[in-house]
């Protein structure tokens, strides 16, 4: 059972549910390149190099380090906007969570550099009263998110 479905009151309901963009993949993507690479090397050399072996080794272990890190990253963070609140959850080992509730919700910020604008991702920073800021970043679709916020505070 996910933290949000736990967490939900009786007479709550779920409008969007926000996910991570599959951008979280480029390091993995990045890392798995550079270790084709050096198998590629490593058959194409006639000779045994001792560099080429530990650098094998040490891109593996990026490698799977970067997949974990991104499927935690994807899996492990939870957005959804209810009938009264918004709701991030963070982690899998260690959880933070933000729930603010639609009065209290002052303005929602879309960050955007250039590849997140062709991918339509971006961070979303919601602040709540007090200058609370609480960025999210890799959002999938982050215009959609805010819109609907705004909607419900309307």
């Amino acid at each position: 059972m996910s933290y949000i479905q736990k967490i939900l009151q009786k007479d709550e309901e779920i409008i969007l549910k926000g996910q991570i963009h599959w951008l979280v993949f480029v390091p993995f993507l990045v890392s798995s390149i550079f270790l084709s690479a050096a198998v590629w090397l490593k058959t194409q050399l006639i000779d045994d190099f001792i560099i080429i072996d530990i650098s094998i080794l040490l891109l593996v272990a990026i490698t799977v380090y970067q997949l974990l890190k991104s499927l935690i990253k994807k899996y492990a963070t939870e957005l959804i906007i209810t009938d009264k609140r918004v709701v991030a959850k963070f982690g899998l080992i260690r959880r933070n969570t933000i729930e603010i509730p639609h009065s209290k919700v002052e303005s929602i910020i879309i960050e955007q550099g250039i590849i997140d604008r062709i991918f339509n991702c971006g961070t979303l920073v919601i602040q709540g009263m007090g200058n609370s800021k609480t960025p999210i970043p890799l959002i999938s679709k982050p215009l959609d998110f805010r819109n609907k916020v705004m909607e419900i505070q309307n």
